[in-house]
């Protein structure tokens, strides 16, 4: 466990721009799942959104607003919350497959509600 934590700082200190601007890139995981992705990364802070998604228009509106957020900056919180338990590179193939899920999650939704609202208007 103690060689573990050493591994971690250790990668931390040697932390490139390349592994900087993964975490800039957008997280398609965080924006489509939100508070199911924030569980998962130890962010509870995150199951305030279903309480807010309650409210009548606003908290559709709040929420996905903040699911936006959340796409954006998703990858330095998850990280800055798992640093201290896992590898950088672990995080990366972690969060890949969050992204691949969650883009094609939020497309098929997507379409599927297009098809649904125009089978629904003829």
């Amino acid at each position: 466990m103690e060689e573990n934590k050493e591994m971690i700082n250790d990668y931390v200190e040697t932390f490139g721009e390349q592994d900087q601007k993964y975490l800039e890139k957008w997280n398609w995981g965080a924006f489509a799942f939100g508070w199911i992705w924030g569980v998962c990364h130890r962010l509870y802070w995150m199951l305030v959104l279903i309480l807010v998604g309650l409210i009548p228009y606003a908290g559709s509106i709040l929420c996905f607003c903040f699911y936006i957020y959340m796409g954006m900056e998703g990858n330095k919180m998850a990280w800055n919350k798992m640093k201290s338990t896992m590898s950088y590179d672990r995080f990366v193939v972690r969060q890949k497959k969050w992204n691949k899920v969650g883009f094609w999650f939020f497309w098929i939704m997507l379409a599927g509600g297009i098809l649904y609202g125009l089978y629904a208007a003829l």
